[in-house]
């Protein structure tokens, strides 16, 4: 039985804990919710959808110095309608490993593959230059920071990337990027960088914790966002959802702290593997540590389910030469963290014994 098989397993069994999936957890969610009125949520309710969330595309417009703003049902949604109707017919390079729904949904794809240093955070924009022109991309899709290494690129290294290459459309995702805690320098949506050949996206799901309000967003050019919404969508965006984004968006501030507790909890889990020669930790700039056992002869994945701790896999991911470790997300909770925490050294230990 494979991992993911097991792993469907045991991910509805309460004995297990799910450290799989990049999206984090804390507590700062409940104050959140608690903040809002009875009447405030009837309201929303009680009505049907903006079809073109002006209210939510105003307040992205303020927070992030950029006019241009869609608003899809989760970033997956923005995804399959980038690919589909901007991107159909053309060859689009992809920068690998990747979320698995970007090279899925494409015509013409071409994996771009570079160089993964344990303890480098940079990947090497050059050699990503050369692969775009060698094989030759009209297009190329690029995760800054990696959501499965939490490798990545400086913003200032993609902004003229972006520039020199501008007969190409530029698409990068920024789902992981609330986590950098340097955000100002890595991320293109917080400096208000725009350009007609440049798509950002960005999600409510993996630092906020809701992923269930299938809630994702995208600054780009104003041609390339009139060719998306004169297609119907199929899946709207709840009312709720808006609500609940422009409340995050409004109360930013107050989830600050979770990216501190997050660098914190890296910190402490990074020094407990490294203490341990026969592990590797590699240097993450987001919420997610891979972690590695230099011993084939066991899959780190199965010492961490002896301890009832799920994780996730890389060893099949495009573009990575992991032959045994996985990703684990390091939540901001505290009890959270400190299950984890537990749970890695009880594995160390008992590996020792």
């Amino acid at each position: 039985m494979n991992y993911l098989s097991l792993y469907e397993k045991y991910r509805n069994n309460e004995e297990f804990s799910d450290y799989s999936l990049s999206y984090n957890k804390d507590n700062m969610i409940f104050n959140l919710i608690n903040d809002l009125s009875p009447n405030e949520v009837f309201q929303y309710l009680n009505k049907y959808p903006d079809e073109n969330y002006e209210e939510i595309k105003k307040i992205l417009s303020e927070e992030y110095s950029n006019e241009n703003f869609l608003v899809g049902a989760g970033s997956e949604d923005i995804i399959w309608k980038i690919n589909n109707f901007l991107l159909k017919n053309l060859k689009v390079g992809v920068v690998v490993p990747n979320f698995y729904r970007i090279y899925e949904t494409l015509d013409n794809v071409e994996f771009l593959f570079l160089p993964i240093s344990i303890e480098e955070l940079l990947l090497d924009i050059e050699k990503l230059e050369q692969q775009i022109r060698y094989k030759k991309c009209q297009a190329v899709w690029i995760s800054n920071p990696n959501p499965i290494t939490g490798k990545g690129f400086l913003m200032q290294q993609l902004k003229t990337l972006v520039e020199k290459m501008s007969d190409i459309l530029f698409i990068v995702d920024e789902a992981s990027m609330d986590s950098v805690s340097d955000i100002k320098s890595y991320s293109l949506l917080e400096n208000g960088i725009s350009y007609p050949n440049l798509i950002i996206l960005r999600t409510f799901s993996k630092y906020y914790g809701f992923p269930g309000i299938r809630l994702g967003y995208a600054a780009m050019d104003e041609k390339f966002k009139r060719i998306i919404e004169d297609q119907e969508s199929v899946f709207p965006v709840s009312n709720y959802s808006v609500l609940l984004a422009k409340k995050l968006i409004l109360k930013k501030s107050l989830f600050k702290n979770m990216e501190k507790k997050i660098d914190d909890h890296k910190m402490q889990l990074t020094k407990l593997v490294s203490n341990n020669t026969d592990f590797y930790v590699c240097n993450s700039l987001s919420n997610t540590l891979i972690i590695g056992y230099n011993n084939n002869s066991i899959s780190i994945w199965d010492l961490l389910v002896k301890e009832n701790i799920l994780s996730f896999s890389v060893k099949e991911e495009k573009g990575l030469e992991f032959a045994n470790a996985v990703r684990i997300t390091i939540h901001s909770d505290e009890d959270s963290f400190v299950q984890l925490y537990k749970a890695v050294e009880r594995m160390l230990g008992n590996i020792n014994i």
